[in-house]
């Protein structure tokens, strides 16, 4: 039947299609906890470690940081003080605005992003049902998703 001219049918594929975003997503994230969970990070935390990475060699500051964050509601400000106390970060305060903070990724917050991404190689196993073309077509479909809501936000 043509969802086109069946609007119950179509309602029904969206549905779907939320359901299964909805599934993936707590797989996906489950499977990071467990990971993070050995290193006593959270997921905003090891985002945060991701960010300052890509930033490095160049500072960051709390604000690059909450833009960049996938998860908007976090307290990046606060997450900063938390790696800082692991020794994951250093701040150092700007020479030229005293209001500015440089946040700078360690050595010992690189040591541990290699070590988590060592463990989450074994994820990628299971996404390997999918072709190189498959994977490149849902990423090109999920972009489209978060792009077309961006705007909206």
């Amino acid at each position: 039947m043509n969802t086109e001219h069946n609007p119950h049918e179509k309602n029904n594929e969206y549905e779907r299609l939320i359901l299964n975003l909805s599934k993936a997503h707590a797989w996906l994230e489950n499977c990071q906890n467990k990971v993070l969970k050995q290193y006593d990070l959270a997921t905003p935390q090891y985002n945060v470690l991701r960010i300052l990475r890509k930033q490095a060699p160049e500072p960051a500051n709390v604000a690059l940081i909450t833009r960049r964050m996938t998860c908007k509601m976090s307290n990046a400000s606060r997450i900063v003080d938390r790696l800082e106390r692991k020794g994951f970060v250093a701040r150092m305060a700007s020479y030229s605005d005293r209001r500015t903070t440089h946040i700078f990724i360690t050595n010992e917050g690189l040591d541990v992003l290699g070590k988590i991404e060592g463990c989450q190689q074994h994820f990628q196993v299971q996404l390997e049902p999918f072709s190189i073309e498959e994977a490149q077509q849902l990423n090109q479909l999920l972009e489209k998703l978060r792009q077309s809501n961006l705007s909206k936000m």
